[in-house]
């Protein structure tokens, strides 16, 4: 959702700009950020492995943000209602998923493809994209005349990302020929005191 979007149901400019940035730091847990891409490449962890550790952090502070809007709008009445019953916030949820039930295929994917071994993250990032255009076309959101300017869009990030990940893989190389092994490599538990 974006700022405007809360903006316009009610909410005040400075904590729908919080709100978004809280949930913005789920984004570098659960999904295959960039972040994550470049930490398995420099210490050479699976990005499974990486996904799996990352599952229940990324839920906790999911949750605590829903938690957490959920007390303050029903404090401050931002969407402009008062309390509802516990029924009418079930169907308003059923309502929302039964709407929105496509967009949980991408990340279904993406996860059951690289959990099962089927796919590597590039493949399942590849997957992701192309249900995605299907999906737009389906549904109607998305024409061959959005494909210039989402190119151009995609190269703009793409920019960004390949200088990172290009000088990760020399790091990690330069790591491992001088015997530099990871923090976490090194540490070998708490020391008994005898």
């Amino acid at each position: 959702m974006t700022i405007n979007r809360l903006v316009e149901s009610g909410y005040p400019r400075p904590y729908a700009c919080a709100l978004v940035a809280a949930g913005a730091c789920t984004g570098i847990l659960i999904p295959p950020s960039i972040a994550y891409i470049v930490i398995g490449l420099v210490l050479g962890i699976s990005a499974s492995t990486l996904f799996q550790a990352a599952l229940i952090p990324g839920l906790l502070i999911l949750g605590s943000i829903l938690v957490t809007n959920i007390v303050v709008n029903r404090r401050y009445a931002y969407e402009g209602g008062g309390l509802i019953t516990t029924r009418e916030w079930a169907g308003n949820l059923w309502n929302s998923i039964r709407s929105g039930w496509y967009a949980f295929l991408v990340p279904g994917v993406i996860f059951w493809g690289i959990f099962s071994g089927r796919l590597t993250p590039t493949e399942a990032g590849a997957t992701a994209v192309v249900i995605t255009i299907f999906l737009g076309f389906i549904l109607g959101t998305l024409k061959l005349s959005d494909f210039p300017e989402m190119l151009v869009s995609s190269a703009k990030v793409n920019g960004v990302i390949l200088p990172i990940i290009a000088l990760s893989l020399p790091l990690a190389q330069a790591m491992a020929a001088l015997g530099v092994a990871p923090g976490w490599a090194r540490w070998s538990g708490p020391k008994s005191v005898t």
